[in-house]
Formats: C-alpha cells, structure tokens, sequence
C-alpha cells in the first residue's frame, strides 16, 4: 500500500465517498477507508521505504515520507509512521473549514472500526497518541468554523469525537490504558487555555471512565481537584453545559472515591 500513490488514492476516493447523497454509500466508504488503513498498518513494511528510483533525488534505502501533511493546531509535519498516516487520513477532511456532518460522521465509524481492528497491544501503545489526535480534530474543527456552532456542527464534531473516544478506545483499552486515558482527559479537563467544547467532551468520557475504574482513578482525580481548573470551579461555571457535565463527573468522582464526600460537601457549603 506504501508504494507510490496507492495509500493516498484509495484514501481519498473513500474520503470524497463519505459526502455522498446515498447513506448506503457513505456506510460502504467509511467501512472501506478503515479496510485500508487497517491494511496499512497490518504490513507497515514498505512505509519509508525509497522508490524504485531511489525516491525524489534520494539515495536508494533512504527514508520516504507519504507527504501527508498534518493539519492539526501545531502540528505541520509530514507522517513519519504508519500510524501517524492513518491517523492524518481521519483527521484532515474532518478539521477541513465546512465539513459536512456526514463527512465527519463517517470519519467517526471508520475512527471506530480503525480502532477496533487494530491488535490490543498495538491499540495500546499508541493510545496516549490516539488521544490527543481525536481531541486535536475537535479543536481543529472548532477552530476550522470560527469557533462558532453554525449550523449544528460544532455540537456535532464534538459527537463524533465522544462517539470515537468511547467505543474506539475506552470500550477497548485495558484497565492500565483506560488509567492512561483518564488521566490524559483530566489534564486537558482542568487545563485553563482549554476550550469549551473539548472540556466538555473530556468530563463526558471521564464522568465514563471513573465509574469504571473506581479507586484505580487516583491520577485522574487528583488532577480534577487539584488542577490548574479545579472540577468545583467548572460545576460553578455560568455555561449551564459545562456545569450540568461537570457535576456529572463530580458525582461519578465521589461514587468512584467515597471518602472524598466529606471534604467536597464542606468546601461546596463553604464556596
């Protein structure tokens, strides 16, 4: 698949695909792009690897990058593995300025199924990456329209990417990388420079994942209470949204950690 322009035209024939009139269509194009990049990283063999040519003026054996460029917030470089490739595949049409909710809802089921075909341990090692990538799509996204909710989308973008966290990873991940996965929201959470709509898509997913792990959480909470924006803050916070999931994850905190109760009912009573 890493020769020529293969990986790159069977991509964006399924990606132009995912905009198509016929919902039959655009399900058969997601499903298609995941068989691709699942196919892609199951023989990563030749990615690098130099032309027959030796590659644009390159000496033979020398590395190759795909030339795809990523077009998150910061990030401009070219993939330089093959996950990095499939992950750019997903996420440029979907931080693209006017990208339709079917585009994006198609880049979520193929994100799903991407995920879901990938070997546990390779899931695994690569999830802190994965993570960051989805919330970088959905700033990405807000950013592409202005930071605006026209038309819908904004909410939408922040569906697909809950949708994409939850059943691609956090259905997935082992305890030890679901603990990985929290504490990774939990900082982006209580991050002051974070935006609206990627805190509430994190206290949606740790509001999940603390009524999994429970007490294995410890990392996570102590980033929640203790962060630079405190989970209390954000449960007093004027965007009733941002209140009503911060109080959320607030409940699920204390079912997760009970001896917290005390203490968080006296500093609320207090405020």
């Amino acid at each position: 698949l890493w020769l020529a322009d293969l990986f790159e035209s069977l991509t964006q024939l399924c990606t132009r695909a995912l905009d198509d009139a016929s919902p039959v269509v655009r399900a058969a194009a997601a499903g298609a792009l995941a068989d691709v990049l699942l196919a892609s990283l199951a023989r990563p063999a030749g990615f690098g690897a130099a032309s027959a040519a030796g590659g644009a003026g390159g000496a033979k054996g020398a590395p190759r990058k795909l030339g795809l460029k990523m077009n998150l917030p910061g990030k401009r470089a070219e993939a330089s593995s093959p996950i990095e490739a499939a992950a750019n595949v997903l996420s440029a049409p979907f931080v693209k300025p006017g990208a339709s909710k079917e585009v994006r809802a198609g880049l979520a089921r193929a994100t799903v199924a991407v995920f879901g075909g990938m070997k546990r341990a390779e899931l695994e090692r690569h999830s802190e990456f994965l993570v960051a990538q989805l919330l970088g799509m959905l700033n990405g996204a807000a950013e592409g329209q202005g930071g605006s909710k026209a038309s819908g989308r904004g909410d939408f973008a922040a569906e697909a990417i809950s949708h994409a966290l939850r059943a691609g990873l956090g259905e997935r991940l082992s305890e030890r990388g679901q603990q990985a996965m929290a504490t990774s929201l939990a900082a982006h959470a209580s991050c002051r420079a974070s935006p609206e709509g990627l805190t509430l898509v994190c206290l949606s997913q740790l509001y999940l994942l603390l009524l999994q792990l429970r007490e294995v959480a410890a990392d996570a909470r102590d980033l929640l209470l203790q962060g630079e924006r405190p989970l209390l803050s954000l449960a007093a916070s004027p965007v009733r949204q941002l209140r009503l999931a911060a109080c959320a994850c607030l409940w699920a905190l204390v079912l997760a950690f009970p001896s917290h109760l005390a203490p968080l009912l006296n500093v609320s009573l207090n405020r």
